[in-house]
């Protein structure tokens, strides 16, 4: 999802400066409209890569499944102000990496 999206979004925002370029000479009111779009487009891109890495961290895969929920707490702590203990109990490298995610989407909506 992150791949194709970011994509898209990257082709628009070239098409967004394109634009820009074409309509300097015009109205004032194009090109504001265009950088606000821009902006937005930025802010976009912005949110779904935030989303991408809450919803599965390169840490899962790289550190495994302990590691990425510490950081997923610690993330919550400071965008919420809710504290947070974090206790991971037994091995969790036994745990198959294909069901990592899936664990690691349940401890998120816990």
């Amino acid at each position: 999802m992150h791949d194709i999206t970011g994509q898209k979004i990257a082709v628009l925002s070239m098409s967004l400066d394109r634009l820009a370029r074409l309509t300097e000479q015009r109205k004032p009111e194009a090109k504001d409209s265009i950088k606000e779009s821009r902006d937005i487009v930025t802010q976009i891109g912005e949110e779904i890569r935030t989303l991408s890495y809450i919803l599965h961290p390169p840490l899962l895969d790289e550190c495994g499944l302990a590691s990425a929920v510490h950081w997923y707490a610690e993330g919550f702590q400071k965008r919420s102000a809710i504290k947070l203990e974090v206790e991971v109990d037994g091995d969790l490298r036994a745990y198959p990496l294909t069901l990592k995610p899936r664990y690691f989407a349940w401890c998120r909506k816990a």
